[in-house]
């Protein structure tokens, strides 16, 4: 497991690196930790060398990050910034509002910000240099602002790989509003194409009240079908097994590229590959290290993730299954193949819920207990309209048999939606509350203790029973 701790090491360095402003501090400590990790390799001393590299991946994340002070001298001044739009431009009165990532001239930052554009129309995917205005408001927690004038737009990059991915996102937008109801387009385009900018304000609140916001998340459940199907249909064209998981992983880097690398989905993807690589190479891996390795891999790229509201979430809840399983020892197995899927989506709904409980109150105020009940209900309701979504799209080059489907797929879709509707306007077991950052520190703190003494009370049962 030291690739987990390896990277539950770099995100608490990233934390303190962006509130220690530092450097000569840092690199301080970072030289004497990598000194003494070499010295301990010399040495041949493991428990040593690892404890070193552990430090060694704290102090680097500390310098992987510019501090917040660095960020805050941006805020309020005209600036050049390099910019990707990351969803698709939604045109208002006088102005454009998109996401975009931004970096500074000296790539100092990079940062995910809203964007109020007043300048020339932008195009989903391409890059700009832009002249803007910096800002942080408070929208839930703190969110960055970029503010583009009228003539701020400098110099248009639009790459092969952005057109094709732009052209080929408004051909399945175009499919679903020709085929499909006005709501099951608005729907599937937030979560099959990441396009929340789609998505009607109603369908986000019914799934936060229900406290079903999880399957709005590209993330593992939709990767884990994806992935079965591509290998599955690449049977069909007579490729070998491990072609086919080749090729899998493959398509499934054109889709976080599709939907614009977001972390749940990057996050997924990444451990989809780990475990591949595994299979591949006949080498068991352990769950924790495939997700300390796809968390590296994204903090390497822009540490300002651990920041990122889904990048927390997404992390969060698959290290609550893992831990949770292995902790107490939960075998998946059972004759009955719904009897596997009930108790699946119990204790993973049950782990899920414990551990994100006061992030859940501190960003939100408001859990819903009834959760895990509601996921027995509708995660296997939510994966069949996954699942004909994919046939109806691979259709979607003949057109013969897409009126049927996509009446169908828009049925299934408009009763799904009223039946979260309903389990939004139960308001019994609805807890509203407000925890601070101490309050959440104080409850994993007391969660952590809790495990240990659930571990040193089973040990002991154990014992006792093993002697009688």
């Amino acid at each position: 497991m030291l690739n987990f701790y390896l990277f539950l090491s770099f995100t608490t360095g990233v934390f303190i690196g962006y509130y220690l402003s530092s450097l000569s501090l840092k690199l301080f400590f970072f030289i004497l930790s990598f000194f003494f990790l070499y010295l301990f390799y010399k040495k041949s001393k493991d428990f040593p060398f690892e404890i070193s590299l552990i430090s060694c991946f704290l102090f680097l994340g500390s310098l992987w990050i510019q501090p917040q002070e660095e960020i805050y001298k941006f805020l309020g001044k005209k600036q050049n910034f390099f910019i990707k739009v990351i969803s698709i431009p939604q045109k208002k009165n006088l102005y454009q509002k998109y996401l975009s990532f931004i970096e500074d001239e000296n790539k100092r930052i990079k940062l995910k910000a809203y964007t109020l554009d007043y300048s020339s129309e932008k195009k989903y995917l391409a890059f700009y240099w832009v002249e803007g205005k910096l800002i942080l408001k408070k929208r839930y927690k703190k969110s960055f602002y970029l503010i583009i004038k009228k003539d701020g737009t400098k110099k248009e990059i639009d790459s092969f790989f952005s057109k094709f991915f732009r052209q080929l996102t408004l051909r399945v937008l175009k499919i679903y509003q020709k085929y499909l109801s006005f709501s099951t387009y608005q729907f599937l385009a937030g979560v099959f194409l990441g396009r929340k900018e789609i998505m009607p304000f109603y369908i986000k609140k019914i799934f936060r009240e229900s406290g079903l916001s999880h399957l709005l998340a590209i993330s593992g459940l939709h990767i884990a079908i994806l992935g079965g199907f591509l290998v599955y249909l690449l049977r069909f064209f007579y490729i070998k097994f491990r072609a086919r998981i080749i090729i899998s992983n493959i398509l499934l880097y054109f889709y976080n590229f599709l939907v614009g690398f977001n972390p749940a989905t990057l996050r997924a993807t990444v451990m989809y590959t780990v475990f591949s690589l595994g299979f591949l190479l006949k080498r068991k891996v352990h769950p924790l290290n495939s997700l300390g390795i796809a968390g590296l891999f994204l903090e390497f790229l822009n540490p300002y993730l651990v920041f990122d509201i889904g990048f927390q979430l997404s992390f969060i809840s698959v290290f609550a299954i893992i831990f949770g399983y292995q902790f107490f020892r939960i075998k998946l197995k059972a004759k009955n193949y719904i009897l596997l899927y009930l108790k699946n989506i119990f204790f993973s709904s049950l782990f899920v819920n414990i551990f994100l409980l006061s992030l859940l109150l501190y960003y939100f105020t408001q859990i819903n207990l009834l959760n895990i009940l509601e996921n027995f209900l509708v995660i296997g309701y939510f994966s069949l309209i996954i699942f004909i979504n994919f046939i109806f799209l691979l259709l979607s080059i003949h057109s013969f048999f897409l009126s049927s489907l996509g009446m169908i797929l828009s049925l299934l879709t408009d009763s799904f939606l009223k039946i979260i509707k309903l389990f939004s306007s139960i308001k019994i077991l609805k807890l509203n509350l407000y925890f601070s950052l101490r309050e959440v520190f104080i409850y994993y703190v007391i969660l952590i203790l809790l495990m240990i003494f659930i571990k040193i009370f089973c040990q002991k049962r154990m014992r006792i029973d093993f002697k009688e």
